[in-house]
């Protein structure tokens, strides 16, 4: 081709290196040399991975300051590179993907979560309110989706595809792993006089399970290391200052070799989110699973109706209520005395990421699209 196809990703919410976003749909899209790939995000400006990552700042002023102020100026920065395709990863942008599109250039909506259902889970919105909120969304949602190219989401709800009717062009592009030098498999081994320890890395709120899986490690005598952001100060300090937060090991945000180390240290990785909103519909694992699965961590997880089913087939994962933190306490105890047989599991866990679940087999279909929208709407066709 004479002239590259120029790709903007836009996000508001992300940092500039979200896993996501930068580390696997840019940097994969980078590769391919008919493509000048670049990321408008909160943060500094740089170039990494042969993407130009164009800083708007970091929000420092809360949730209605991004949502108003940092999308809009995310907005205007990645309209004046006047990109072929707009690749978009937050709700409130939305708000800019009609303006965004023309008939000559492609919209794209990355959904990362089932947005509607999220919503009645929200805490800092009045319960009386949420139910009318979300399918306001909803609606606004499908009204702009109908209107751009192409929607991407992580996995099914319930088995069906959430955009079905909604959107001209659905895709499922899973959250999966890198598979790198970075993080290996590790053939692990209980360590005699240690405390047991359990981790849990990514987003903290109480409807991830936080509070009942510290109440479960406390039960246990076991250590629980945790690293991510907490979904809002105030419950970080709820949950430094119960009794049981004895057993917490709290790591802050952590960079990917950081949490690489915790995986290396820990004896149990846990993804017990409760059965509310989208985490009880989800026909995918969370990303974390995933990187369990990766690294040769036993896994507890949530007995989901998705897991139960996935378990029936492939048996690498102890299932578990997440309201049940006696029961989930005892799993725990379990798995320390019986070290040699949660192991085993591990090895089956790491044969299906090498097969099945990993980016290589996603960043695919990522491609995919993007040729296929490239030729039917631009009219090139890329190699």
């Amino acid at each position: 081709m004479s002239q590259k196809i120029r790709i903007c990703h836009i996000t508001s919410a992300h940092p500039s290196y979200d896993m996501r976003i930068f580390q696997k749909e840019c940097s994969s899209l980078a590769q391919i040399s008919d493509f000048d790939v670049y990321l408008v995000a909160p943060g500094e400006s740089r170039r990494e991975n042969n993407v130009k990552v164009i800083g708007i700042g970091n929000n420092m002023k809360g949730r209605i300051h991004r949502i108003v102020n940092i999308s809009r100026k995310a907005y205007k920065v990645a309209k004046g590179l006047r990109a072929d395709i707009y690749h978009i990863h937050d709700p409130e942008l939305l708000l800019f993907a009609r303006k965004l599109k023309t008939p000559s250039n492609i919209v794209i909506f990355d959904s990362h979560e089932n947005y509607p259902k999220q919503i009645t889970e929200k805490k800092y919105l009045p319960l009386f309110l949420r139910s009318f909120i979300s399918s306001l969304y909803r609606h606004y949602e499908t009204y702009v989706v109908k209107k751009i190219d192409a929607t991407i989401i992580p996995g099914l709800t319930l088995g069906s595809n959430p955009f079905k009717g909604r959107s001209k062009k659905t895709v499922i592009i899973d959250n999966c792993p890198i598979m790198d030098e970075r993080r290996q498999f590790i053939k692990r081994e209980k360590k005699e006089g240690n405390i047991f320890t359990v981790c849990y890395t990514g987003g903290l709120s109480e409807e991830r399970g936080i509070t009942k899986l510290i109440e479960a490690c406390y039960m246990a005598g076991a250590r629980l290391i945790l690293a991510g952001r907490f979904s809002a100060e105030e419950y970080k300090q709820e949950i430094l200052n119960m009794k049981e937060a004895s057993c917490l090991d709290y790591r802050g945000y952590c960079s990917y070799d950081e949490v690489t180390k915790i995986y290396e240290e820990s004896d149990v990785g846990a993804a017990t989110l409760l059965k509310v909103g989208q985490y009880a519909t989800m026909s995918n694992l969370p990303t974390k699973t995933y990187e369990y699965m990766q690294v040769g961590l036993p896994i507890i997880m949530t007995d989901t109706d998705y897991n139960v089913q996935l378990m029936q087939k492939e048996n690498f994962a102890y299932l578990v209520d997440p309201d049940d933190v006696g029961k989930m306490s005892k799993v725990i105890k379990s798995i320390s005395e019986n070290y040699d047989q949660a192991i085993e599991k591990t090895e089956l866990a790491y044969q299906l990421i090498q097969k099945k679940y990993n980016w290589n087999i996603e960043s695919k279909k990522l491609i995919m699209l993007y040729k296929k929208l490239i030729k039917n709407i631009l009219g090139k066709n890329i190699v």
